[in-house]
């Protein structure tokens, strides 16, 4: 079973969302790579390259971009599996 745990706390002068997940984690070593444009760890069935890898890379430049904060990822979190940290400058 898979389980999703999303947080949101005020971190002093920002706002840190949490996103923590059962899965399988990331590659220890990859965890800048993975917010790179067309860097992908999935694959299908015959161990070929599967999807675009531009899903974080558009998570990280949004988060940069409109919001002036940063995305980290960890490759395993409290639940075991990734564990991804945003930080939001909040308004002032």
């Amino acid at each position: 079973r898979r389980v999703i745990r999303v947080g949101l706390q005020a971190d002093g002068p920002a706002y840190r969302l949490t996103f923590d997940d059962s899965g399988i984690g990331i590659a220890s070593g990859s965890e800048e790579r993975i917010f790179l444009p067309t860097y992908s760890t999935k694959t299908n069935d015959l161990g070929q390259p599967n999807g675009t890898g531009m899903g974080l890379t558009i998570v990280k430049n949004f988060v940069e971009m409109n919001t002036g904060g940063s995305i980290q990822a960890f490759s395993t979190g409290v639940l075991g599996g990734a564990s991804f940290v945003i930080l939001i400058p909040a308004a002032k």
